[in-house]
């Protein structure tokens, strides 16, 4: 037992520190071998990871603009009273994944006028929720013009 373990590790240390690999029909050439650390390889993965890093900040740039874009057509929509278009333009900013509490203001704003107030509201405490002080104070004029219209029937 002793003999065929001792046998075995010499064979494995034998393979594993060769230099040459042996193929059918071959005349026991030595093949060149790769160091994993060669100055080539090292530079190939830097200059991918740069290439990655720089795609990456592409495309957050195209977002960010796209972002931008859909912010200023919906704020332009909201002073021309295009409430249907500030609505729209608030969800495609809001799908690009950046967040404010400006757009969620004038999302609610937008549903307000179209008299949907349960819209308006959610749309205001998510405002709220992103430090929009125009939101708090449209959530508490919408509340108390709610309690009026209660009064009111």
């Amino acid at each position: 037992m002793k003999k065929r373990v001792l046998m075995m590790t010499l064979a494995c240390w034998m393979a594993l520190t060769g230099k040459a690999q042996v193929y059918a029909y071959d005349n026991w050439m030595p093949m060149p071998t790769i160091d994993m650390y060669d100055t080539g390889s090292i530079n190939a993965l830097i200059m991918a990871a740069r290439e990655n890093a720089a795609r990456r900040r592409a495309e957050e740039n195209r977002v960010k603009a796209t972002f931008d874009r859909y912010c200023d057509l919906a704020l332009t929509a909201y002073k021309r009273e295009q409430w249907g278009n500030v609505i729209y333009f608030v969800d495609e900013a809001l799908k690009t994944e950046y967040v404010s509490g400006m757009l969620f203001y004038l999302r609610g704003s937008a549903n307000e006028a179209l008299d949907n107030d349960k819209e308006a509201a959610r749309d205001y405490k998510k405002g709220i929720k992103y430090n929009c002080k125009e939101a708090k104070l449209a959530l508490e004029a919408l509340k108390q013009r709610q309690k009026e219209r209660k009064k009111e029937k």
